[in-house]
């Protein structure tokens, strides 16, 4: 699914949040999206003519999920009262397949 779609609601820590170069803050969210992850294995496969045994390594992968719903906690810091490098780290549980996932995140916020 080459799509990630997401609503949350978040809470910005202490009085006056936006007036202070350092904004805690706390989200929880839910939405669509599809993780991936794969893991190396040896495949031993038998040549049933000569029952000679071949080991070969190939990736074994795994999608979880469609949907997901998570929280988190983060702090932006501000560079003006507008605009703030924000670091985050959130963890979603996904479904139908269920998967925990560890989601750190970086960007730029820009107030209006």
């Amino acid at each position: 699914m080459p799509f990630h779609g997401e609503a949350r609601v978040g809470y910005w820590l202490g009085a006056r949040p936006f007036s202070r170069m350092v904004r805690p803050h706390l989200f929880v969210g839910g939405g669509l999206g599809e993780v991936n992850a794969s893991v190396p294995v040896i495949v031993h496969e038998r040549d049933p003519s000569t029952g000679a045994v071949e080991r070969r390594p190939i990736d074994a992968w795994a999608r979880f999920g469609r949907l997901f719903c998570g929280a988190g906690a983060g702090v932006a810091f501000g560079v003006s009262e507008s605009v703030a490098v924000v670091l985050e780290v959130g963890a979603k549980v996904t479904f139908p397949e269920t998967a925990l996932v560890l989601s750190p995140a970086a960007g730029l916020s820009l107030g209006l």
